[in-house]
């Protein structure tokens, strides 16, 4: 576990083989088709409306995010901002209106189903023992969203971290606490749905143990992803950019928030899909309830996150029979291409080429 700990420090990242089920991560297939379904048939609708009803609104659209509250309004003090069996319920209510109001096999807000005990159980305790193991507090479930590329689609993210894309929640946390450095406020856990390639988009990390770009990760992020892609270019194997090619659906990429990353466009025939949820660290839970409701005014701005979600049964520990992660064998080098980061392709649960310890 102080392993665990230490390579998140070290590294920023932490790869997990084989920790999600298949029941979840069919359930998660599941609602990303149906959300991609949901703001296609919305895009469209607006799209022919700006046209005045002559168009079906043209071809499809390359943005891979989807949210599954997008077109759900949850008020600020509303409880599903905080209470889990609350969360549950209306975000049954927006996959609800996703499926055309069809019922899932396994009802989407119940609390023994097998989303809820991903969302709310298993991952809190994954982020809890690997980034916050001594930790009394839980950690808190904040945002949650799919990343789904269509087909040979030029949807794609350049270098950035979460930091900054979220708001740029560090650069205001570091203004209310005072400090000059506040750590990583939140991790994402990151599950992908298909096999991934570098042929489809896989993600791409730049480890914290290599130098880094001038500045701040939570600033703007164009002067460092410039700085990022000529050094890509010239590292060498296993000293650049790590390619997180070969995961597969039920492998879990622990990153955070601070961690510069990326992903391609998707050059193959079929969708590359990932689901993606963040979980504030239980030293940062206080602050952010000031977000939620905030008393004074004293920070200023409207809320950055939108959740703060409690794990079901307050304070869960990832269990002690759990099976250890086998380590497996370094991965070969990625080749060298034009167009290409070049780094390391993941094959197995190592970070950094050393096996990760049991977990």
């Amino acid at each position: 576990m102080a392993a665990v700990d230490e390579a998140m420090r070290t590294d920023g990242y932490v790869v997990l083989r084989g920790r999600i089920a298949p029941e979840a991560v069919s359930a998660l297939v599941v609602e990303c088709e149906l959300l991609a379904a949901e703001h296609e048939r919305r895009r469209r609708t607006h799209a022919a409306a700006a046209a005045g009803g002559g168009a079906d609104g043209g071809g499809e659209c390359d943005d891979p995010l989807l949210d599954p509250f997008e077109w759900t309004g949850v008020p600020e003090a509303d409880a599903a901002r905080v209470e889990p069996l609350a969360w549950l319920r209306v975000r049954a209510g927006a996959m609800e209106r996703a499926a055309g109001g069809a019922r899932a096999t396994e009802p989407w807000d119940s609390a023994s189903g097998a989303l809820a005990r991903l969302l709310l159980v298993e991952l809190p305790a994954l982020v809890g023992r690997a980034c916050a193991p001594n930790a009394l507090a839980p950690c808190r479930l904040f945002g949650e969203h799919f990343i789904r590329k269509r087909p040979r689609s030029s949807g794609s993210y350049s270098w950035h971290t979460d930091a900054a894309e979220q708001l740029a929640f560090g650069a205001r946390e570091r203004k209310a606490a005072g400090e000059a450095t506040a750590g990583e406020a939140y991790v994402s856990a990151w599950l992908p749905l298909d096999v991934m390639s570098e042929r489809n988009g896989c993600l791409v990390l730049w480890p914290r143990d290599r130098p880094q770009p001038p500045g701040v990760a939570d600033a703007p992020a164009s002067a460092a992803a410039a700085w990022l892609d000529r050094a890509a270019r010239r590292a060498p194997p296993h000293a650049g950019a790590v390619v997180l090619s070969g995961l597969a659906p039920g492998d879990c990429v622990l990153f955070g928030a601070t961690l510069w990353h990326r992903s391609g466009p998707n050059r193959t025939a079929a969708p590359r899909r990932a689901y993606q949820a963040q979980y504030l660290l239980p030293r940062h839970c206080a602050y952010q309830a000031q977000y939620l409701l905030p008393a004074d005014g004293a920070i200023d701005g409207p809320s950055p996150l939108g959740f703060a979600v409690a794990p079901l049964g307050g304070c869960p520990r990832a269990s002690a029979g759990a099976p250890a992660d086998e380590p497996a064998p370094a991965a070969a080098p990625a080749k060298r291409r034009r167009r290409a980061v070049s780094g390391r392709s993941v094959k197995g649960s190592t970070n950094c080429g050393r096996p990760l310890p049991p977990f």
